[in-house]
Order: C-alpha cells, then sequence, then structure tokens
C-alpha cells in the first residue's frame, strides 16, 4: 500500500509540473508576461478596460 500511495504521489507531482511548464510556454508563445509583471498585467488590463468604459476612449488630439 505504501508503495502505491508514492507511485500516486509522484505521478500527481509530474502532472503538476508539466501543468506549470505548458504554461509558461504557452505564455511565452503568445508573448504574455512571465513572472513578476504577469500578476500586475491582468490588474492593469481590467483597469484600463473600466477606465474606459466608465469616461470613454480618449479621442487623438490634432496639433494645427
Amino acid at each position: 500500500m505504501g508503495m502505491a500511495i508514492g507511485i500516486v504521489l509522484g505521478l500527481a507531482v509530474g502532472l503538476y509540473l508539466l501543468f506549470l511548464l505548458g504554461n509558461y510556454l504557452r505564455k511565452k508563445a503568445k508573448g504574455l508576461p512571465t513572472g513578476e509583471c504577469s500578476s500586475c498585467h491582468g490588474r492593469k488590463e481590467r483597469l484600463v478596460e473600466q477606465y474606459r468604459r466608465k469616461y470613454g476612449a480618449k479621442k487623438a488630439e490634432s496639433h494645427d
């Protein structure tokens, strides 16, 4: 029974590490930020979207 638990635990850890590696590679392939910047990136995008909904998109000003 102890051997079966070790095999299941090893398999679960291996699958989790493969998931993390796959997620990292997906982000790199799509050009999304990884590391410290990834935690702020999503919040920044949501804040900008909320701002644009409330105040509208900023129009380009002409400098004649």
